[in-house]
């Protein structure tokens, strides 16, 4: 996110390879004029009196024409009251700019919640020490990917939701930990 260079997932993806996510961060309504984006994890969280979203944006110039699928690929750090129940989460289109170094939920971008891009479940373990049981949370936005390269939407990035369904907060690493990091993976 801050112009550092980042290394990819531990595991190296198979097909067409992967591209990095460069700005992440979250916004959280209970705390409106923080900003996160140095964080080490991002959070996702919804119930009746907060919500704390994440937000991604990688360089899709950097997808090749020829890619077929496209998987946000997440490591989840554990969800702390998780007692290892199934949770999801929602992809939605965030549809204006923002900046990891000065976004708050005050200053937060639009987001298109009428369209789902993609959705993952996964399972919202406690704390998760060493690689995530299956691997990192995989969520396919192959649809949104192919509109922004075909120009149908400027990238502004896409935001995590559980507009669906509830669960606990999850944590996830960030481009800025020192653990795995999220990137996009290529097929």
């Amino acid at each position: 996110g801050n112009g550092t260079t980042h290394t990819l997932y531990r595991v190296q993806p198979r097909g067409l390879g992967a591209v990095a996510v460069d700005e992440d961060t979250y916004v959280r309504a209970e705390f409106p004029l923080t900003v996160n984006g140095s964080e080490s994890m991002v959070v996702l969280y919804r119930d009746a009196t907060e919500e704390i979203i994440p937000l991604y944006r990688f360089p899709v110039e950097q997808v090749p024409a020829s890619f077929n699928r496209a998987y946000l690929n997440l490591a989840l750090i554990g969800c702390p009251a998780g007692r290892g129940e199934t949770t999801q989460a929602e992809v939605y289109r965030v549809t204006s700019d923002w900046n990891e170094s000065t976004v708050n939920w005050s200053t937060r971008p639009s987001i298109d919640s009428s369209e789902t891009w993609g959705v993952s479940t996964f399972v919202a373990a406690p704390l998760i020490i060493g690689p995530p049981p299956g691997g990192p949370v995989k969520i396919e936005i192959t649809s949104l990917v192919r509109a922004w390269k075909e120009g149908r939407f400027p990238n502004h990035g896409l935001a995590l939701d559980r507009r669906l369904a509830s669960g606990p907060d999850c944590n996830f690493h960030s481009a800025e930990s020192s653990g795995p990091r999220p990137y996009v993976s290529l097929e």
